[in-house]
């Protein structure tokens, strides 16, 4: 049974060989936050029935972003309990990859396309955060993987997307003071939208150098 346990730890730890400790930190922590989500979830009786979700578009979405409104309104409201089956599923599953770092990316890109809801849902918090741990590990595999052609594409990439995103949700900033910033969801993902280029432009730039 020593045995078993010792080779099932063995081959746990190779799947993390030459990742940093600065990247573990951070993608570990991005697991256990979606493992406790979808856990919590998965128990909760309310949250299968549909109810948690409808008691949270009835008081948590005060700042929804407007254009984001009508997906709320004949998306998510009328179909309660599959919204709710496709979260819980999503946030095991991401959890479940990131513990055992299978195909992160593509946990990260789920994981990131359910804190943009959050936020376009007017729930800055945690999922601001969330998205910022994510871009540093996505970052550090891109510095690692990507060929200089194709980082200098992301670049070029992430630069419109940020130039685009700016241009559509200026228009639905509400709190500019700086006590409140952090609470509109708008102002919000502009600055992660132009952190997120800025990030990748640097990345493309030691990629270029190296």
């Amino acid at each position: 049974m020593a045995d078993e346990l010792r080779d099932s730890a063995r081959r746990f730890l190779q799947r993390y060989r030459g990742v940093p400790a600065a990247v573990l930190l951070p993608q570990l922590f991005l697991a256990i936050g979606w493992l406790r989500a979808g856990i919590a979830h998965a128990i909760e009786g309310a949250w299968w029935a549909g109810d948690e979700l409808l008691r949270f578009l009835a008081s948590d979405t005060t700042y929804a972003i407007g254009m984001y409104e009508p997906f709320l309104d004949y998306v998510v409201q009328p179909l309660p309990v599959l919204t709710a089956v496709i979260v819980c599923a999503l946030q095991l599953a991401v959890g479940v990859m990131l513990v055992l770092n299978v195909r992160p990316l593509v946990a990260l890109a789920a994981g990131a396309f359910m804190n943009l809801h959050f936020i376009l849902a007017g729930v800055v918090n945690p999922s601001a955060f969330y998205l910022v741990i994510a871009l540093v590990v996505v970052l550090w595999r891109m510095e690692r993987t990507v060929s200089l052609a194709t980082s200098r594409k992301l670049a070029k990439a992430t630069a419109i997307a940020a130039g685009v995103t700016t241009l559509f949700l200026l228009p639905y900033t509400s709190r500019p003071a700086p006590a409140e910033v952090i609470d509109d969801p708008a102002l919000v993902l502009i600055f992660l939208s132009l952190l997120f280029a800025g990030a990748t432009w640097w990345t493309h730039h030691r990629i270029a150098i190296d």
